[in-house]
Parts: structure tokens; C-alpha cells; sequence
């Protein structure tokens, strides 16, 4: 009996493929046939058989429907590379980080349609910063859009107690926050999507959470600006200098929205000390750190800025720093981990996108399947996500 061919564009195979970011050689390990049939069929040679692009459709995670289409599909537009990377291999993605930002465009334009079909106002974005401001006066009023005082902020001290709180207060402020599950913090720490209505901030669920809440306020900061951005925060390496201008200036609002100017200088460790005393203890950076919820490189490098240290104790104690999140975590005991799977769909969609789906399934708009594939889970799971995001 004769193979069933799928009557597919070429051109749309090829997207397919490059829009995943998979080379000729992992499609078709996918595909389980040599590269050379990928190639031949991305140019019109050959058609692959309905098996064979129910398996590709499968590792590009797009509809078999896709590849019927009349043409080649709007995707996202690649987005600003602040990362610290040699020119070649600027703006080349993993295929798991571009199904990461793809998924994070779409959940943005999923809870745009719902929140129209259950007739509610999308959260207008309106908070703005210009490059030209002083990055302490812009850190003061995120702050100020935030409803934050020192008073909650102290009472933080637990580095996942604290990334929480202000993820919370981001989500508030009109912005979708994601963690992003699948990649290496060395390919990214974050991004952000930088739109009017409902914008999106994406961190690194691999990240520790005092570096998640760092990357929060940096790409806050990028969203004040209008500037969507794929970056890594950190601010060696090589870029252009737009690009190196704002990554430092995002770096700086962060660090001053987390430890503002005039509350770090009045703190009893701090005046204790002379003006420009250039080493700290560790045990001096650990209690800053605790008080604001933050690293104890967030800290130092606040006193980088404000003149109370040196560049070179800076330079040194950071490395320490950097030897120290590259140790391998300790592996779990076999047995003692068990997955909550509705704990990580409120922890990776966030609290907004969360309820944008509930309340639409709650005003029958939604079935109670789509509600549920719309957030990873099983139907039976989402009264335990109702309870969580009530809580």
C-alpha cells in the first residue's frame, strides 16, 4: 500500500523549522530519516508522509494545520539582544528559548482575547522613563508605582519570600510576569515585551530567586523605557554601546528600586563606618542583603555607586560571588521531591494570566478543558489553582 504524502508548502516546512530553531540535522533526528529528506523536503523534492509531519509538528509545537496554510505565518519579531554576546551569535536562539518566547507572546495575545471576551479592560501600561534621566530618580518612582515602602520590604527577608512579593507588585502594576523552565541561565535571565497594554516580563525559573527579582526591576525598567529586550544583565562582555548604555542604566534602576540611595545611607552598618570605607565583611554585606531582600552583590554594588567602596573590592568580592552560584546544587534525595502541578502553573503563568483564564471559565466564556490546557494542567486540577490564587 502507498505512503500517504502530506500536500504541504515547502516554504512552510522550512519556517517551521527555523522559527523552532532546530538545524536540518535535529529535524530530522526528530523525524527519525537523514537530514538530506529534511532538505529535500523543505525544497519542494519530496513530501514527507502524515507520520512523518505529525512528528515534526510535534518538535516545532505547532498544529498539523499550520503547514496547510497559504502562506508563511507572522511570527514574533526577533527582539533587541542586550545579551553579552560575540556579533555571530547575537540573535541565535536555542529552540527552547524560542518556544519560550513564543509561548510568552501568545499567552499575552490568549489573555488579550479573553479579557475582551468577558468584556473586561486590558491593564494600560502607562508608567514611561527616558535614558536621559537620572536612573535614581526613575528607581524612586518605580517605587512610587509599586506602593512600596521600606516598611513592607523589610519584613522580606527570605530571598523567595521577597521575589513573590514583588512579582506581585509588578503584576499589579499592569505587567504579565512568566518564568521561563527550560533554559540555561547562561543563555538568558530574562525578557521582556515591552507593549502599551499588558506587557510581559519573563524570568529564569533556574535562576536563584535573588536573581529573579533583580532581573524583575531590570526589565521593569526596560518596559519603562519602550525597549523589549533579551538579556543577561551583565555588564562585561561584548556589545554595542546603545546596548551597553542600556543594560548598565536598567541595572542601575534595579539596583536603586531595591536598595534606594537615602535608606542605604542610613543604615546603622553604613554610618558606622567611615565615608568612603572601601571593604566589607561578609557578615556586613549578609545582614544588608537580608534587610532588603536582595544579593549580597546588589548591596555591595550600591556601595560601588554611592562611594563607599572600591572598583577593585568590588571586582574581587564579585568573583567570589560568581565561584559561588556555579556550585552544583545537592541533588535531591530519591523519593523526597513530588511535583505539585497546579503550585507551578500559578508560579510559571503568574497570578494575572491565572485569573484572566479563571474568570472567563467561571463566566462559562471557556470550557473547563480549555481552561485547563490553557494552563498546563488537568480539569480535576484547577480547583486546587482557584483556592491558590483566592489565597
Amino acid at each position: 500500500m502507498a505512503l500517504v504524502r502530506a500536500k504541504v508548502k515547502p516554504e512552510l516546512l522550512k519556517w517551521g523549522r527555523a522559527s523552532a530553531g532546530f538545524t536540518l540535522a535535529e529535524a530530522a533526528a526528530k523525524a527519525a530519516v537523514p537530514p538530506e529528506q529534511v532538505a529535500a523536503w523543505e525544497a519542494g523534492k519530496n513530501r514527507p508522509t502524515m507520520n512523518q509531519l505529525h512528528k515534526l509538528a510535534k518538535a516545532y509545537r505547532r498544529p498539523i494545520s499550520v503547514f496547510y496554510l497559504s502562506h508563511v505565518p507572522r511570527d514574533f519579531e526577533p527582539m533587541h539582544d542586550f545579551r553579552r554576546l560575540p556579533g555571530e551569535v547575537a540573535l541565535v536562539y536555542s529552540s527552547a528559548l524560542r518556544l519560550e518566547i513564543r509561548a510568552a507572546y501568545q499567552r499575552r495575545q490568549l489573555a488579550l482575547s479573553l479579557l475582551e471576551e468577558i468584556e473586561q479592560e486590558s491593564p494600560d501600561f502607562a508608567w514611561q522613563a527616558s535614558i536621559e534621566e537620572d536612573p535614581e530618580i526613575v528607581a524612586a518612582r518605580v517605587r512610587e508605582i509599586l506602593h512600596l515602602t521600606y516598611g513592607d520590604q523589610v519584613q522580606w527577608r527570605e530571598e523567595r519570600t521577597a521575589y513573590n512579593a514583588w512579582r506581585r507588585k509588578i503584576e499589579a502594576a499592569g505587567a504579565l510576569v512568566f518564568q521561563a523552565v527550560s533554559i540555561a541561565t547562561e543563555e538568558m535571565r530574562g525578557f521582556s515585551i515591552a507593549e502599551r497594554i499588558l506587557p510581559v516580563i519573563a524570568v529564569n525559573a533556574k535562576d536563584q530567586p535573588n536573581g529573579r527579582t533583580f532581573t524583575l526591576l531590570h526589565e521593569f525598567a526596560h518596559l519603562m523605557l519602550r525597549e523589549s529586550g533579551l538579556c543577561d544583565l551583565d555588564e562585561t562582555g561584548l556589545r554595542s554601546d546603545q546596548e551597553q548604555r542600556f543594560e548598565v542604566y536598567c541595572n542601575h534602576v534595579a539596583g536603586a528600586a531595591l536598595v534606594p540611595r537615602d535608606l542605604l545611607l542610613r543604615e546603622k552598618i553604613v554610618t558606622s563606618k567611615k565615608q568612603h570605607h572601601s571593604e566589607w565583611g561578609d557578615d556586613e554585606l549578609l545582614a544588608l542583603s537580608r534587610q532588603y531582600g536582595v544579593s549580597r552583590e546588589v548591596v555591595l554594588r550600591r556601595l560601588l555607586i554611592l562611594g563607599r567602596t572600591t572598583a577593585e573590592f568590588y571586582a574581587a568580592k564579585r568573583r567570589e560571588f560568581l565561584a559561588h552560584y556555579r556550585r552544583p546544587e545537592r541533588a535531591r534525595a530519591p523519593g523526597g521531591f513530588r511535583r505539585n502541578l497546579p503550585r507551578e502553573a500559578v508560579s510559571n503563568y503568574g497570578r494575572t494570566f491565572t485569573q484572566i483564564v479563571l474568570a472567563t471559565y467561571q463566566q462559562d466564556r471557556i470550557a473547563l478543558s480549555d481552561a485547563a490546557q490553557y494552563l498546563g494542567v488537568r480539569a480535576r486540577q484547577l480547583p486546587a489553582i482557584e483556592e491558590m490564587v483566592r489565597a
